[in-house]
């Protein structure tokens, strides 16, 4: 994944831990904006309750700082 690319991230409302990449990688912000919609439907014929998930477009999160105890 890398991390200068767009993502269109999916995630349940009623579990917000839960988020799944759902299209991508974009090389523009504006071009994942262009093919939410598209995304939307393409993850509501898979599972029609992905209706009701709210879609955010971003950049992957690093983890490169992560400590491990």
């Amino acid at each position: 994944m890398n991390l200068e690319n767009f993502y269109i991230v999916a995630t349940d409302p009623e579990e917000p831990t839960l988020q799944v990449n759902i299209s991508g990688p974009y090389l523009t912000q504006q071009a994942a904006q262009a093919d939410l919609e598209a995304a939307i439907d393409e993850a509501a014929e898979l599972d029609p309750s992905a209706r009701i998930y709210q879609y955010r477009i971003c950049k992957p999160v690093s983890y490169t700082h992560l400590t491990l105890p």
